[in-house]
């Protein structure tokens, strides 16, 4: 809960985006070395690898994300959002439209 709350605070996140912090705080920790497994992660010492984390940015910064649709060329190809999050089965990012309040799950980002 500790990890959760230092997330939240540090990133600025909405106050409903806890759940999304506890996520994280989850994430960053099966990919952190510990003490206990001898400086390996959790995942490491599971999968037998090393896990790669160079996808890993700061959440809460803002970032764009590409839509996925048929837009004319007239209409905005991505949106302004806030990565609150990653995802639980691929290497990809959860962000926030503030506008809509809708959490976009993808890889397809530009970070600023």
């Amino acid at each position: 809960m500790n990890r959760a709350r230092a997330i939240h605070s540090d990133s600025k996140l909405p106050p409903n985006m806890w759940g999304e912090a506890m996520k994280a705080a989850g994430y960053l920790k099966n990919h952190t070395p510990t003490r206990t497994l001898m400086d390996k992660t959790p995942l490491e010492m599971w999968y037998g690898h090393h896990s790669d984390v160079s996808h890993l940015r700061k959440l809460g910064y803002k970032v764009w994300v590409h839509i996925h649709s048929e837009n004319p060329k007239i209409y905005n190809w991505s949106i302004e959002c806030l990565l609150v999050s990653y995802s639980d089965n691929s290497k990809a990012y959860r962000c926030l439209d503030q506008s809509s309040g809708h959490i976009h799950t993808t890889h397809n980002t530009f970070f600023i």
